[in-house]
Formats: structure tokens, sequence, C-alpha cells
């Protein structure tokens, strides 16, 4: 039922948005403004990975929009991005579920506060690109899944990436 899949896909989506996790690079090296200047150093980090992921969420739905016309051409796309980038958000996840032992949880949830409106943006921006993908390309809408479930690992454990699915 392409509505369901069309949630689930949301669901996903926006769970992933709103987790901390990006690429785990070196900090930026200005200096934080604002609440985050009261932030501790993990909290910082935490804040940095959050951002890093939700801006290479954001091209992943690029190519999504950028491509939805050609439903093969977008599952190869999204799949070598993932190919391509899962490992090092998998790195990132673990690094941030270290961090999270390591703060309190009034800490967790400032961080979680910070990132809210940003997730937000972005979730407003791709759900109209997602909506027509699943009417256009609802085969997909599975292997689709399949790929953003290979960006992190399993709470409490670690992921290996699948071989990249082949688009229908």
């Amino acid at each position: 039922m392409p509505n369901s899949k069309l949630a689930l896909a949301v669901a996903l989506a926006t769970s992933l948005a709103l987790s901390p996790l990006a690429l785990a690079e070196p900090p930026a090296p200005a200096a934080p403004a604002g609440p985050e200047a009261k932030l501790s150093k993990d909290q910082q980090r935490g804040l940095e990975l959050g951002r890093k992921f939700l801006g290479r969420l954001e091209s992943m739905f690029g190519l999504i929009r950028q491509n939805k016309g050609d439903c093969d051409k977008t599952m190869k796309l999204v799949s070598g991005w993932v190919d391509e980038l899962g490992p090092e958000l998998q790195a990132a996840a673990r690094e941030m579920e270290a961090l999270e032992k390591k703060m309190s949880e009034p800490e967790r949830k400032a961080i979680g506060k910070l990132l809210e409106a940003e997730a937000e943006a972005l979730m407003g921006s791709v759900t109209p690109v997602m909506m027509e993908f699943v009417q256009g390309c609802p085969q997909h809408m599975e292997a689709l899944g399949k790929q953003m479930e290979r960006l992190v690992p399993p709470a409490g454990g670690t992921a290996e990436a699948p071989p990249a699915e082949k688009a229908h």
C-alpha cells in the first residue's frame, strides 16, 4: 500500500534527521556563539555531528529531487551515495553513542532542541519530494527504506552495510 510505505519512509527520514549523526570530520575553527557557547565540549561535538548529518541527508534528498522522474536512476544514485557515505555515517553514529553515554539527560535534550528547527525545516522541504517519489516510483519504496536503514547501526549495535540493492 503506497501510503503506508510513504509514511514509513517519511518516519524513517524524520528519525534519521533528528538523530545527531554526521560524518566525523574535524570541528570547524569558529567558536560557538549564543546558547551554543555554553555547551560542553561533548555537546558541541554532538551538535556538529547532528548538523553535518542533516547536511548529508539533505544531499541524499537532493539526488531524489533531481532524478525523481527516473525511478531506476534515482535508486542507483541513492545506493551509490549510501555505499560511499554509509560507513562514515555509521562511524559517526558510534561516536555519537559514546558521547551520549557521557552526557546527562538535560545535556542530550539541549542538543536535540538546538537541532529541532533545522531538522523540521529539512523535513518540510523533503516531504513533498518524497511524496512525488512514492507516487511515481511505488515499486522502489522498500528498496529506498533499506538504503536508508544502512545509514545508521541498529540501537546498541554495529551495522554492517549489506551489498547495494539493485534497482527494479
